[in-house]
């Protein structure tokens, strides 16, 4: 797997052997789930986001090292701070659902995820993708920028027009717990603020199908999560 993924004091956690075991365990768990409800024909695409996210889940590290490491930017660790306080605002004064994600950390050099939207070229009207429990959608992410690439040549082969752009952040809709991930530390308090509600709006509330009706109902900011071209 290509990930250029690194993580903060990994090593101290769990063993190769343990961490093996437990990420190929999800990533088994995650598969065998969502290829049951899609069909052989999605198999290879489930699986790598299975993989992707086991890797994720497995080697983020409760954000009190982050907080303890010396070597740890103090903006960055201010930048923790703010999130839980914002989570605890949007758990208690706005009503979303509690969860345990942003408990944890990752370090990921640039976006998180690579999405694409296609439409054909004489219609202003998004292809979609359909999955099981998102249902209906209008773009498709991807783990790593080669392999949102690799659907884009495929799409345009087909005669679509496609658009590619890196995100920061997204939503697992409360299945997992959500880490923090390094690159989100970069925005200023409001966009922060503005991300974390929305991502924590998707896992209170989520009608199948309804992803872009989704992302423009933010009753908690208003504005959608930012991006990275």
């Amino acid at each position: 797997m290509d990930t250029e993924i690194t993580c903060l004091k990994a090593d101290l956690l769990i063993s190769p052997q343990s961490f093996f075991i437990k990420t190929s365990s999800l990533f088994l768990i995650l598969t065998l789930l969502l290829v049951g409800m899609t069909g052989c024909g999605k198999m290879l695409y489930i699986s790598q986001l299975g993989w992707h996210q086991a890797f994720i889940t497995f080697r983020s590290i409760p954000i009190q090292e982050v907080l303890e490491d010396e070597g740890m930017d103090m903006k960055a660790k201010e930048k923790v701070h703010f999130i839980q306080e914002v989570k605890q605002y949007g758990e208690e004064r706005i009503g979303l659902r509690k969860t345990k994600s942003y408990s944890k950390f990752f370090e990921k050099k640039g976006p998180v995820l690579h999405v694409i939207t296609a439409c054909e070229k004489d219609r202003l009207q998004p292809h979609s993708w359909h999955f099981p429990i998102s249902g209906k959608v209008d773009y498709k992410g991807f783990f790593t920028r080669e392999s949102a690439l690799k659907e884009k040549r495929f799409l345009e082969e087909k005669g679509y027009d496609t658009f590619v752009q890196g995100v920061v952040a997204y939503s697992t809709l409360g299945c997992l717990r959500d880490p923090i991930f390094s690159s989100m530390l970069e925005f200023q308090d409001a966009t922060l603020a503005n991300l974390i509600l929305h991502e924590m709006t998707h896992a209170t509330v989520y009608f199948k199908g309804e992803a872009i009706s989704m992302n423009r109902w933010q009753p908690s900011s208003g504005i959608e999560e930012p991006s990275i071209s």
